[in-house]
């Protein structure tokens, strides 16, 4: 929030980067800057890993980035707060954003959401209280829902392996269906997430193989990875 300004124009950057041109990237950042989807610095607040307060009330948290870099689950008693991390029949998008512990390049959700996938699997003794949707249906079913659009998705998106603009991309797959700039930089987002992964599935694999749920889902993961 602080940094919302030099945020914002590195977003323009990496989306210069990926085809789009200046006044697209200028209507995307209108409706940023309107603070329709990022909310105002409240008037009081504090780092949640910068403080001791909810330590003092009881609750821990777990840092889980993938949808975004700043992804949380607090935990207290038997219950997990995962917001926006664990949704019920959603796909999340992962955010094109900077990385804001260096501001040095684009944060990486792919291999984020494959370590968070570790802290993930702690949470199987847990009730999920998600932040849409009211409950999930529990914690194996919500990730091997998200781990299947996921790979049906790359496979759209590897047919056009030879296509280095992400703008063009989106023109083969939606035609000239999508208008909204803040659609279309979701389904960017998308993209360039799904291309990471299929430079590198084994990482994906590894994740999920650790927390016991590559199975149900091996099948799909081979026909997309072959």
């Amino acid at each position: 929030m602080q940094h919302h300004e030099l945020r914002v124009a590195y977003i323009h950057q990496f989306l210069k980067e990926f085809g789009f041109d200046d006044a697209f990237a200028e209507r995307l950042q209108g409706i940023l800057d309107e603070k329709k989807y990022f909310p105002e610095m409240p008037r009081r607040c504090t780092i949640v890993e910068e403080s001791d307060i909810p330590q003092k009330l009881g609750i821990d948290w777990l840092s889980c980035p993938g949808h975004s870099q700043s992804d949380l689950v607090y935990l207290c008693g038997n219950d997990a707060v995962s917001g926006d991390v664990l949704l019920r029949d959603i796909f999340q998008a992962p955010l094109l954003d900077v990385d804001m512990d260096t501001f040095t390049g684009r944060f990486r959700n792919y291999d984020a959401y494959c370590s968070s996938l570790l802290e993930l699997g702690k949470l199987r003794k847990c009730r999920i209280l998600p932040g849409h949707r009211e409950y999930v249906n529990g914690l194996n079913d919500t990730i091997h829902f998200y781990i299947r659009k996921l790979l049906e998705r790359a496979g759209q998106v590897k047919r056009f392996d030879g296509v280095e603009s992400i703008k063009e991309v989106i023109g083969h797959l939606f035609g000239e269906s999508l208008v909204d700039p803040f659609v279309i930089y979701l389904k960017a987002s998308e993209i360039v997430f799904m291309r990471d992964f299929l430079a590198e599935p084994g990482k994906l694999e590894s994740s999920l193989e650790n927390i016991g749920l590559s199975d149900a889902v091996s099948e799909l993961y081979a026909a997309v990875t072959a």
